[in-house]
């Protein structure tokens, strides 16, 4: 059976090093599990995962995936060091900062609608990434050691 040739994922040979992210709700299968209802599940999940999007797509980073808690992205500029320099990573540093500062105001329009507040953990780091396509082709995804060191870490929790 040839895997390289399967449908499901597609490496593109194409690895470059860049700046990966992955931001991860503290205990939130807890508070999930003591909310009365599906509506304030729905808002909890959507104020982290939408927020935490726009501010990383403003960012110039690419969302790779929603692991229910948690995003994974990553931002392509931070590629070629050369061409942009320290810019990409200042706008990296810039987008992990926002992402600590809109906590407070996400917090507040929880608490406001009786719906537990939340913190989370942030892991980012720099190395080589080799990009695949996956299924329908119009979706990248990362692999590489850097990856799964990152993903793995014990994460710095925030509670500010």
């Amino acid at each position: 059976m040839n895997y390289l040739a399967a449908n499901e994922i597609r490496f593109i040979n194409n690895s470059k090093k860049c700046c990966i992210c992955f931001i991860d709700l503290v205990k939130s299968t807890g508070s999930v599990l003591k909310m009365i209802d599906l509506e304030q599940m729905r808002k909890y999940y959507s104020m982290f995962i939408n927020s935490v999007s726009d501010t990383v797509k403003r960012n110039s980073g690419i969302i790779i995936k929603n692991m229910g808690d948690s995003l994974f992205f990553y931002f392509p500029n931070t590629s070629d060091v050369d061409k942009s320099g320290v810019l990409a990573f200042n706008q990296v540093l810039d987008c992990g900062f926002e992402i600590l500062d809109m906590r407070y105001e996400i917090n507040k329009e929880l608490y406001k609608d009786n719906i537990r507040t939340f913190d989370y953990r942030i892991s980012m780091d720099y190395g080589i990434v080799d990009l695949a396509r996956v299924r329908d082709h119009n979706q990248v995804d990362l692999f590489g050691p850097i990856v799964n060191i990152c993903a793995k870490k014990k994460f710095f929790p925030v509670y500010l």
